[in-house]
């Protein structure tokens, strides 16, 4: 739902995300690491400078992973 994109300067990153589906739980990654288990919001700190990707996937009541994970894209480029 919400997050960093484009480029910013703060080496920290919160993202809020939801489902449609009530009592969805989700699985998190941030950039190739492999997906765990998350909450909304969630919040990641003192990231090294450059591109980096988030991703979210949500599972139903029943099981059912959502198959395209949620991503959002952005820069850290610190100020000099």
């Amino acid at each position: 739902d919400s997050g960093p994109s484009g480029t910013v300067a703060s080496p920290d990153a919160t993202f809020t995300f939801s489902s449609s589906e009530p009592a969805s739980t989700f699985a998190c990654r941030l950039d190739d690491a492999p997906f765990t288990a998350c909450t909304s919001p969630a919040t990641y700190g003192g990231l090294p400078d450059g591109a980096h990707t988030f991703e979210v996937q949500a599972t139903d009541p029943l099981g059912n992973v959502d198959g395209t994970a949620a991503s959002q894209n952005w820069t850290i480029a610190a100020q000099p």
